[in-house]
């Protein structure tokens, strides 16, 4: 089997790691990038030092600038591009779509130019391949942890739940865990969904508003990524699991979190200019704030925590009158039925 990874940053890195560890000497893993100096450096070191120093490479892992070459005889290809980058690679993809297994995409982000979740771009670009192999793979998953064999679970999904299966087993090992879904929105959005509720965590960790609010909020931001995911098509218990309140928890209250580093600055005082131009790696939680407000606005969907992330972020709301905000909405019930 041939596996290619399309991604050289810390995720793309510790899951081509990863599927290294799974496959059998005859088999091969790849891992792209279109910056031929970021290869070069892995190359030489056999190490990604800038995103994840320390964790060794093994050396039969092949490092391809080239996409089509990195694409041709790939039967799985592994997408970990940032959301921004999904466009670049996403026809050359689908021109290989006849001998591929599958498309496994990892990203969790937005597609910026077309305001629309990932798998929509996958599906315009897969056409009728779509259904049948196409996956997502979100979970509580840091890279930095991963790589370092850390014990982790987290879902894959497609709309083939036997494909879904299929794949639980290549990723699966002693250390790294798969649950099988054929929830691909609701997979898809607990990823995009929690790096924005993660800015929020990060203002109240900053802001030391303590453990009664932070648990507050994850609750609250629970049921904000149900209302739209519900409206989405999703189904309301998939946010229930890994990739939802899962991935939620671990984003919301770890300092490995981009998205929760983001909104620790913000309670700083610091604009997001200032913050994206200081990271390395791409926090998706910024640019999705923008796009879930407008995509709520438009669907004329409650999302309280949203609206007020992106007043702070992009309309010079301050953190204090975001807070008053939430707390002075009209009371509600709390009732389930």
């Amino acid at each position: 089997m041939k596996i290619t990874v399309l991604g050289s940053g810390g995720w793309g890195t510790a899951l081509a790691i990863l599927l290294n560890n799974n496959i059998s000497n005859d088999d091969q893993v790849t891992i792209w990038d279109h910056f031929p100096e970021t290869l070069e450096n892995i190359r030489k070191h056999r190490e990604n030092t800038h995103f994840l120093p320390g964790v060794k490479i093994p050396e039969n892992i092949a490092l391809l600038d080239d996409l089509e070459e990195a694409l041709s005889g790939a039967e799985l290809v592994l997408s970990a591009v940032p959301a921004m980058g999904v466009h670049e690679i996403s026809d050359a993809v689908a021109s290989h779509a006849d001998h591929l297994q599958a498309v496994i995409s990892a990203t969790k982000g937005f597609d910026i130019p077309g305001k629309r979740r990932v798998s929509q771009l996958w599906q315009d670009t897969l056409g009728n391949y779509f259904k049948d192999k196409y996956a997502v793979l979100s979970g509580p998953s840091h890279a930095e942890e991963v790589a370092r064999k850390r014990l982790t679970a987290v879902t894959i999904a497609s709309g083939d739940i036997k494909l879904a299966r299929s794949l639980s087993e290549v990723f699966s090992n002693e250390y790294f865990r798969c649950y099988a879904s054929d929830d691909v929105i609701g997979v898809e959005l607990g990823g995009v969904l929690k790096n924005i509720m993660a800015i929020g965590a990060g203002i109240i960790d900053q802001m030391e508003l303590g453990v009664n609010a932070r648990s507050a909020y994850i609750t609250r931001a629970l049921y904000e990524m149900i209302r739209f995911g519900t409206e989405e098509g999703s189904r309301r218990d998939t946010f229930y699991g890994l990739s939802g309140i899962g991935d939620l928890i671990v984003t919301c209250t770890s300092d490995l979190s981009r998205n929760h580093y983001v909104g620790r600055e913000l309670g700083k005082g610091r604009s997001v200019a200032s913050i994206r131009e200081g990271m390395k790696m791409v926090a998706e939680g910024v640019a999705t704030t923008e796009i879930m407000q407008e995509l709520a606005t438009k669907k004329k969907i409650d999302m309280p925590i949203t609206k007020v992330l992106y007043g702070i972020m992009y309309r010079g709301l301050s953190v204090k009158e975001g807070i008053f905000e939430l707390m002075g909405r009209s009371l509600k019930d709390e009732i389930f039925y």
